[in-house]
């Protein structure tokens, strides 16, 4: 018996449907990463902070606001292809956020983490995301795909 496949798509244009939902995924986690809301929820980086309240914050604690600069300055780079890779990113410039993070012995200052809790606050949505990825990517097929 021989039979004989056909297919009613290009795939061209099936890599480039997957390669748009991933790189729209990426920029949503970069996103959520760095402070996001989900319906009423923060989360990410910057809901790590809590509205202002002086004196500093204790060791091992988050950082406590003092004049908001730190929690603004979490930015977002979209993903771009990177050699093979597809890169985003999520970050701040500021120069002391480093060492409130990890600590600065040489200055007497121990971590306030609140980098890795806000990380960690984002990944259940990011999850969530990842696993619409095959409905989201065959839905979008279904509108370009034609039958022969």
């Amino acid at each position: 018996m021989k039979r004989t496949a056909r297919h009613n798509f290009d795939a061209k244009q099936v890599q480039k449907v997957m390669l748009d939902d991933l790189v729209n995924t990426l920029n949503i986690a970069a996103e959520l990463v760095a402070g996001g809301a989900v319906g009423k929820k923060l989360v990410g980086i910057s809901s790590q902070f809590k509205r202002p309240s002086p004196p500093a914050s204790r060791p091992g604690q988050v950082p406590h606001v003092r004049t908001g600069t730190l929690k603004r300055s979490f930015r977002t780079k979209p993903a771009a292809k990177v050699g093979q890779r597809l890169v985003a990113a999520a970050g701040t410039n500021v120069s002391y956020a480093k060492a409130l993070e990890y600590g600065n012995p040489s200055k007497g200052l121990e971590k306030r983490p609140y980098m890795q809790k806000g990380i960690n606050s984002a990944i259940p949505e990011i999850n969530k995301r990842i696993e619409g990825t095959g409905s989201r990517i065959k839905a979008k097929l279904g509108a370009v795909v034609r039958p022969i």
